[in-house]
């Protein structure tokens, strides 16, 4: 999307009709650098398009983790990440997104530590979901049409305790630090890896 946009091509309103109108121009020899438009900017719009059906596809089942009917697509379909959508709307639409999924890759590693902790998951669920709550809830955001914040409630990360040991972090406010400072996380403290930026549990 990002390619997309430097290339002539941003999300919008009118991209797609603009997107399919290149795209024709371009198949009849067109020359799209007169309008403003470099030619890699249909195959990034293309491609950028199919990303987001994908990503429409894991919030469905993220909503809908049983049963997905049309009449679910119907309702909440316009509501989903669309590149005709003004960026103001899609970027935090895509950034709830990727914490759900920063969420899911720390759950994953609390799971797998407590096991090789304490040989089985007895009693992980009843923890992990204490301190860390259920993740973004991408049904209420899509439902009304508007989506909170990445980074949690707000201020939240302002106002969390810096120090190492405080013990106050979540999965939705995770400690952010050197890797140094990580070392020093009581285990089970959500830490944001400084290196990958993924959300990991300190084992």
């Amino acid at each position: 999307m990002k390619q997309a946009t430097a290339n002539g091509l941003p999300p919008g309103y009118f991209s797609p009709a603009l997107a399919e109108g290149a795209a024709a121009a371009k198949s009849l020899g067109i020359d799209l650098s007169t309008l403003g438009i470099n030619p890699a900017a249909i195959q990034n719009e293309q491609v950028a398009r199919e990303a987001l059906t994908q990503i429409n596809g894991e919030i469905l089942k993220r909503m809908f983790p049983q049963r997905i009917t049309n009449a679910d697509v119907t309702t909440f379909g316009k509501n989903l990440a669309q590149y005709g959508m003004d960026p103001s709307a899609l970027e935090p639409i895509l950034n709830q997104v990727e914490q759900a999924g920063k969420y899911d890759v720390g759950k994953a590693h609390s799971m797998l530590g407590y096991k090789a902790q304490h040989g089985n998951l007895v009693g992980w669920d009843t923890r992990f979901y204490k301190d860390n709550g259920f993740g973004p809830d991408l049904f209420d955001a899509i439902k009304s049409g508007t989506v909170p914040p990445a980074s949690g409630t707000p201020g939240a990360a302002a106002s969390a305790p810096k120090s190492p040991t405080a013990g106050a972090y979540t999965m939705q406010n995770p400690f952010k630090g050197s890797r140094a400072e990580v070392q020093t996380l009581p285990s089970g403290t959500p830490f944001v890896d400084p290196k990958s930026g993924n959300v990991l549990m300190r084992h």
